[in-house]
């Protein structure tokens, strides 16, 4: 290229212009970053926040709730709160925020209608009487068990950790349990006929002996190393179940539908 007359080259021009568009370049993909994620930056400073209001009022909310002065507690954010050993019964906590709360089966009286149990851990919960519409989507329920082993269950136990849980003979019949955590559960005799347990259930280990899965929706569920001897599987979705090492012997797959993972 011809210089000039007069025109002084700089050679470092050419290398400030390109480390100025770089720049830009990296502003403007920061930017888009941070669009793209603001929502979870606000979601987890909101959560940080609640957690902290939580831990200043607790112990005067708990209170309260103990001698009765307090009743309506309907959408308010109560994340962690220990609330073991109050009785709730006529207390409203409709629409409250109860994420990694911690409960036992008699606060479940309350009215929950719409309240967020996610990460909440619920103890002795007796399936044969919770309230029907109960959503316990997300939350860990331990030492669960049945008065009334005739009566369906009705509440959403989706996304809930039943892991390791004496689930014996219950009576699951048409239950939401799609993505639960049912991992080394006790299920023999389960009556699970038409439940979903569809989206990735983990069933990995559990023991579904005799259990009765008639119609029940296993896609694409985790069912290795599950005992699933004598089980009735009639006319069940197991499309895309994993079942390696599952034990299926004597097990009716009479109208199943498999294109599962029988390794």
């Amino acid at each position: 290229m011809t210089q000039r007359p007069g025109h002084r080259s700089h050679p470092g021009a050419a290398g400030r212009r390109a480390w100025r568009a770089r720049a830009h370049h990296l502003l403007h993909v920061a930017r888009e970053a941070l669009g793209r994620h603001r929502w979870l930056l606000l979601e987890r400073l909101r959560a940080r926040l609640a957690r902290a209001a939580t831990r200043r009022r607790g112990p005067i909310i708990r209170t309260l709730l103990r001698l009765r002065l307090k009743t309506n507690c309907a959408g308010l954010t109560l994340h962690g709160l220990d609330l073991r050993g109050i009785n709730l019964r006529g207390v409203s906590l409709r629409g409250a925020d109860l994420t990694g709360a911690t409960l036992d089966g008699a606060n479940l009286r309350a009215d929950l209608s719409g309240a967020v149990l996610r990460h909440a851990t619920v103890y002795d919960l007796d399936l044969g009487v919770a309230h029907p519409g109960l959503d316990l989507r997300g939350a860990r329920l331990r030492r669960v068990h049945r008065s009334d082993h005739h009566r369906p269950v009705t509440v959403c136990l989706q996304d809930s950790d039943l892991s390791g849980e004496n689930l014996q003979g219950v009576n699951l019949r048409g239950a939401s349990l799609r993505g639960a955590n049912l991992s080394r559960a006790d299920l023999r005799g389960a009556i699970l006929e038409a439940a979903d347990l569809g989206g990735r259930a983990n069933l990995h280990g559990a023991n579904l002996a005799g259990a009765r899965l008639r119609a029940a929706n296993l896609h694409r569920a985790d069912l290795t190393e599950a005992d699933l001897r004598g089980a009735d599987l009639r006319d069940a979705n197991l499309g895309g179940a994993d079942l390696r090492l599952a034990n299926l012997t004597e097990a009716d797959l009479g109208g199943a539908i498999r294109d599962a993972q029988d390794g």
